[in-house]
């Protein structure tokens, strides 16, 4: 097993649970019940969920912390450990009870899915959602070790790998080192996102938490570069009900779209190869207007102003924040071809 930068660890399959230490819960997807075999019993207790956004929604935590607590009631909060093993709602979910339990216990993360290893597993956020809408109540608490293990990554069907590509591409222009170039290569040779996402998932990772560094609590809004593809993106995972990772998809798209109409793109031989390999589909019915404004007006990124800060590129690694109004997102919308009256 090999040790990397950041408490991140890769391995070809699940490591002993001794690892986590003699008090350590784990919280895990009950859909992977069958892969883990006898493996979840090795812990001191565990407690399997049903993954998706009905687990982070907030009217359902007192009822998962009363049976949390009374797992963990005889657990020295001192070498305490919640460790999750699922996709991005199950990682949001146990951060968070790893934070407010007992003030805070140690936090572990085994990502299953090529999205939460690429991208929730790492820089800290943990969430639950309000009213359903998204992540609107959370915290900062980055775990003390993240677990890539290939097994289960290596479990997912392509179209799995396929929703999490977007991230991918948006790390590599966020960040437009050696390795994007590496990327765009594969890409024009026609190589699978399963195999893509495996070659470079530690480039992108240390990408992000080279961002998060310099702005951990998004304090300084350097950190919101991250949000690249983001904002619209949202609104066509809301609408159009489909996978974050395809929405960033689409929402890399607009943004490119919209940088390069008001003429700051330069685009590359580089970009051009990895723009080419946002693939996902533009759905056909178009987005209401007012829905379009309404499902805007609920985004964490806004400003007292009321404004957007949205994420706009120059070109390979350079990108910038600028604060927009929603009727401008709304008219640009409309340009693209998004909306409807």
């Amino acid at each position: 097993m090999k040790m990397l930068k950041n408490s991140i660890f890769r391995s070809k399959a699940l490591p002993r649970a001794g690892i986590f230490g003699p008090a350590a819960l784990l919280i895990y997807d009950k859909r992977l019940s069958s892969k883990l075999g006898a493996w979840p019993r090795a812990f001191a207790a565990c407690y399997a969920v049903k993954a998706g956004e009905n687990l982070k929604a907030v009217e359902n935590f007192p009822a998962h912390i009363k049976k949390i607590l009374k797992l963990t009631e005889d657990f020295p909060r001192s070498q305490s450990q919640i460790v999750a093993l699922g996709g991005g709602s199950v990682g949001d979910f146990a951060g968070f009870v790893a934070n407010v339990l007992r003030r805070g216990v140690g936090l572990s993360h085994l990502p299953s899915t090529w999205l939460a290893a690429i991208d929730s597993a790492h820089g800290g956020k943990t969430a639950l959602n309000v009213g359903g809408v998204k992540n609107q109540v959370g915290t900062f608490y980055p775990a003390g070790r993240v677990q890539l293990v290939d097994a289960l990554l290596n479990e997912q069907n392509e179209v799995r790998a396929d929703e999490a590509l977007g991230e991918l591409l948006k790390m590599a222009i966020v960040d437009g080192g050696r390795w994007s170039k590496d990327l765009a290569q594969d890409l024009s040779r026609g190589a699978k996102a399963s195999a893509l996402l495996s070659r470079f998932l530690m480039p992108a990772i240390q990408a992000k938490l080279k961002v998060v560094a310099k702005d951990p609590r998004e304090i300084t809004g350097h950190r919101e570069i991250l949000n690249l593809g983001h904002s619209v993106g949202h609104v066509f995972e809301s609408y159009y009900g489909l996978a974050h990772g395809e929405a960033v998809a689409l929402g890399l798209q607009f943004a490119l779209e919209w940088s390069r109409h008001k003429k700051v793109l330069k685009v590359d031989k580089t970009l051009r190869a990895l723009e080419s390999a946002l693939r996902v589909k533009r759905p056909a019915k178009k987005i209401p207007r007012k829905k379009f404004i309404d499902l805007l007006g609920r985004d964490k990124k806004r400003g007292l102003e009321k404004k957007i800060r949205f994420i706009f590129v120059e070109g390979l690694g350079r990108v910038y924040r600028e604060a927009v109004s929603v009727e401008e997102l709304g008219l640009e919308a409309q340009r693209q071809g998004w909306l409807r009256p």
